[in-house]
């Protein structure tokens, strides 16, 4: 409940989403969505069939987002190559925010990644894809939120 256009900058739309791994609902390591770091984590192996494996946040309706806050597991999660895809109807993917060589954040004993969109962009669906190539390990997520 929010009582203007203003508080609409500090409302999560992480936090009430429906979370895929791979295409299929989960409901393991979702402490992801709780907005801070903690002991839990969501953890996804490797993608057998060589595969980027991706985690897909399911809003549940179309909201401007413009705001990125992203903890890994710990510094050795860290992928070196990942991105950050948006879309409206969960098929048609627009890439939003892509990383090479990251350089994250230290949240005192958690490594993140904040971003800042020039510009608000409409999507329902958030993925998060970890380069197969680059990296062989799982991914291992504490934190993601996403904020107008």
């Amino acid at each position: 409940p929010f009582k203007g256009p203003l508080d609409s900058y500090f409302r999560d739309y992480a936090k009430n989403s429906k979370v895929l791994v791979n295409g299929q609902p989960t409901d393991k390591g979702l402490h992801i969505l709780k907005g801070y770091p903690g002991k839990d984590l969501l953890e996804v192996p490797p993608n057998q069939q060589g595969q980027d494996p991706a985690v897909v946040l399911d809003m549940g309706s179309t909201e401007p987002v413009s705001r990125l806050r992203i903890v890994w597991g710990d510094k050795e999660s860290v992928p070196a190559k990942w991105r950050i895809e948006l879309s409206e109807d969960g098929q048609n993917w627009k890439p939003w925010v892509t990383r090479e060589k990251t350089d994250p954040d230290r949240y005192d004993q958690w490594p993140g990644f904040e971003y800042y969109a020039p510009t608000e962009t409409s999507a329902r669906y958030a993925r998060y894809v970890q380069s197969a190539q680059e990296k062989s390990g799982p991914i291992r997520l504490r934190q993601w939120s996403l904020y107008r």
